[in-house]
């Protein structure tokens, strides 16, 4: 995908949203049998491409495996090191196949909608048998999830990395690029989550940007925005999950 000099992009202005809703804490007693805590990230192996417009004769949807782009490995870098400053325990990020986990997105229903998505529970097996070989007390693991359109506030879903756009005819009134998941901390010897909670990251782009067909636009520009984007977001979010940091 490419985009010649003069038609790059720079973002414009700065939205980052964590989670709607209240975080919960985790039990200071749990947290203090945790000695090490693994990470897995499989939030970013797909990039979405939306854009809702006046009818739904208006809408454009576009899907696009981006797993190449080792944007899973930046995060879990990332997520290990915002633990590790919280100096809890050991964090640590190590070797496996993530299609192993891909399991946690399998749907138990006729079609693919949030109501038949058990997530957490289709993983716990492989998160015990991750967690055994490495000697973890927990995982720490994020995956994409679905939200209702919180931006425009129309009747679509949106879930993951990509950008969404909506306006009508000429006029784009929303245009963002967005990560959009749900974090889990889960308990290493019973595969079940101790907490999770939603992660919203948005930041504006430019319309042409967010109304352009994936074909047509730089995948390294597109792979640097998704690597800032949580960037900053990671240990707030940490810290009042396992701290109860308000700040």
């Amino acid at each position: 995908m490419k985009l010649g000099k003069d038609k790059r992009f720079v973002l414009i202005g700065l939205l980052v949203l964590l989670c709607g809703c209240t975080t919960v804490r985790i039990a200071p007693e749990t947290v203090s049998r945790l000695k090490r805590v693994g990470v897995i990230s499989v939030t970013a192996h797909e990039f979405h491409r939306r854009y809702t417009g006046l009818t739904v004769f208006g809408n454009e949807r576009e899907k696009q495996d981006i797993s190449a782009w080792k944007i899973d490995d930046e995060y879990e870098t990332q997520i290990q090191a915002a633990l590790s400053r919280l100096g809890l325990f050991e964090a640590v990020v190590v070797p496996y196949d993530r299609a192993e986990f891909y399991p946690v997105y399998n749907i138990n229903g006729p079609w693919d909608a949030p109501a038949f998505r058990k997530e957490w529970v289709n993983v716990e097996e492989q998160i015990r048998g991750f967690a055994q070989r490495h000697s973890l007390d927990a995982v720490v693991m994020v995956i994409w999830h679905d939200y209702e359109d919180f931006i425009a506030h129309t009747n679509q879903r949106l879930r993951g990395a990509g950008l969404y756009a909506r306006g009508v005819g000429g006029m784009t009134s929303v245009s963002v690029i967005h990560l959009l998941s749900s974090l889990g901390v889960i308990d290493g010897q019973t595969g079940k989550p101790i907490v999770t909670v939603g992660l919203i990251f948005t930041k504006k782009v430019p319309p042409e940007l967010a109304r352009a067909e994936l074909s047509s636009l730089d995948e390294a520009e597109l792979r640097t925005m998704l690597i800032d984007l949580p960037k900053d977001g990671w240990e707030p979010k940490l810290r009042k999950i396992f701290m109860g940091d308000t700040n």
